[in-house]
């Protein structure tokens, strides 16, 4: 038999019991406030839908002022609270290891599916081994971190680092790498001087090919059928780095076809808002105005060479001293993965409110469909859709409102559009993507390539064949004609599959 409590212990029992739940209570108010004061000014772009950041910023005040109303309950009714709110804290902070651990095995089996091995290597460390295996390798550079930054001498370069091995990215396990071309994009050697330019494109990420092998990428396969196709495709490019680069290396060229890939997920949301502030890059809605780059490769590669030196040794820094392992705690402590699975994840804060600039976007591309027309060129501009239309109904009407706005302009110009958010309604839209909020995959590149060519083909077959039609000749001039299996005229629902034989992901043809 136990023996019964004194006084003093039940008092003392008592005391810590009210200090528990109180500490808790308080603790979780206080955790409350904060969410919806950063929910409400952390932030102010489009990630978050404004009607769920309202919830959100009011559920999470009214949660404070329940948790602060309930220190009047007694004792026992603030102690069960507590319990059941410390439990739901833990669970919560279980399921974000369990999300992070998730997040990792989804890129060894996305590895394994494509049998690639898994790399969980940091850029850092590739392009460190990489040179210590003799090659002069550097990271992807993202020009829209040049602007403002007074090192590059008074030049905004508009590609990468030339010839050179560059490290571009990781989202199935296994680091993709190319080696750049004369100018520092991604595009076989020789494509500078190949005699009579069929296509060419602009745009940032996925039109650069993130993150796929080469062979892969939209563009990649558009070759297939037009050999002679340029990629100047930068990831983190906007439209007003799109037009510059465009006026940069094209007018020389002259190709007769030029797409100028849109993506709907932050071309205007973000990436102008960041551009229209650069001087270097507003001077391109001028007529005439270039920094004829193609003829600075040295000073270019010079200013990106130092930039990206700088930046690859902060890393190695970081990576020297553990600080990227202690990046670890504030993401974890914020539950980061765990909001963003349930859609909580708020936008990095913006020094001012982001706006649609429509006035501006109509303004840059006048002036590329101009920059077109004088050689007699013909600009098509490719709507890609992003993974957020698809998370909610609240999120794509949002972006649909701006959408409109986007098409109204290609319309009023008389530029050819090509959509692409119908077709990827009709398909599964995870079989898309690698993985949100990753890029597209294999098939989803594919799937972009296919739409393409067939507009394309069709208005050739409008026009007679008096263009350049696909495959007409090869970058080396010799005639050649794409297989029944290529994407050039293919009427199919769906993409071609692989050849028997082929790697998984590779294209077919």
């Amino acid at each position: 038999m136990m023996p019964p409590s004194q006084p003093g212990e039940t008092i003392r029992n008592g005391s810590k019991e009210r200090l528990f739940a109180r500490s808790v209570l308080l603790l979780g108010a206080a955790g409350a406030l904060t969410v919806c004061f950063l929910t409400a000014f952390g932030g102010q772009g489009t990630v978050v839908p404004p009607a769920r950041r309202l919830l959100f910023a009011g559920g999470s005040l009214l949660l404070a002022t329940a948790l602060l109303a309930a220190l009047r309950l007694p004792q026992n009714a603030r102690t069960g609270l507590a319990v059941t709110l410390l439990s739901l804290v833990t669970a919560a902070y279980f399921a974000e290891l369990y999300l992070r651990w998730e997040t990792t095995q989804d890129l060894w089996s996305v590895a394994r599916r494509l049998g690639l091995p898994y790399d969980d290597r940091q850029r850092v460390e590739v392009v460190r081994d990489l040179r210590s295996a003799g090659q002069d390798a550097w990271p992807v550079p993202f020009p829209i971190y040049l602007l403002g930054h007074a090192d590059t001498r008074g030049l905004l370069p508009l590609g990468g680092v030339s010839g050179v091995p560059t490290v571009l990215c990781n989202e199935v396990g296994s680091y993709v790498t190319y080696r750049s071309d004369e100018r520092g994009f991604r595009n076989p050697p020789g494509m500078w001087s190949v005699d009579g330019l069929q296509l060419a494109a602009v745009g940032d990420s996925y039109t650069q090919g993130m993150c796929v092998k080469d062979h892969e990428s939209a563009i990649d396969l558009i070759r297939v059928a037009y050999p002679r196709t340029l990629n100047l495709g930068m990831s983190g490019d906007g439209p007003l780095l799109e037009l510059a680069t465009l006026k940069e290396y094209l007018p020389e060229l002259r190709p007769p076809r030029v797409l100028w890939f849109y993506f709907e997920g932050n071309d205007l949301v973000l990436d102008l808002d960041m551009e229209r502030k650069s001087r270097s890059l507003t001077a391109y809605l001028k007529p005439g105005h270039r920094q004829n780059l193609g003829g600075r490769q040295e000073e270019v590669d010079g200013i990106l060479r130092d930039f990206l030196a700088k930046g690859y040794e902060r890393a190695a820094e970081e990576l020297r001293e553990k600080k990227a392992a202690a990046r670890f705690w504030p993401e974890f402590l914020t539950l980061r993965t765990f909001r963003r699975s349930l859609g909580l994840l708020l936008p990095a804060k913006h020094s001012a409110p982001l706006e649609v600039d429509d006035g501006l976007f109509r303004q840059i591309l006048e002036e590329a469909s101009r920059t077109v027309s004088g050689w007699r060129g013909r600009l098509y501009f490719v709507y890609l859709p992003g993974q957020a239309r698809y998370h909610d109904e609240e999120t794509r009407r949002g972006i649909d409102a701006v959408r409109e706005k986007v098409l109204s302009i290609v319309r009023d110009l008389g530029i050819s559009l090509i959509d692409l958010q119908p077709v990827f309604r009709t398909h599964k839209i995870s079989s898309l993507y690698v993985r949100p909020p990753g890029h597209l995959n294999s098939e989803g590149y594919r799937l972009v390539a296919k739409t393409i060519l067939e507009v394309l083909s069709k208005e050739e077959k409008r026009a007679g064949g008096a263009t350049s039609g696909p495959s007409s000749r090869n970058a080396g001039g010799s005639s050649s004609s794409p297989s029944d299996d290529s994407l050039s005229c293919a009427d199919r629902s769906s993409p071609p599959a692989p050849s028997a034989g082929a790697a998984p992901g590779s294209p077919s043809g």
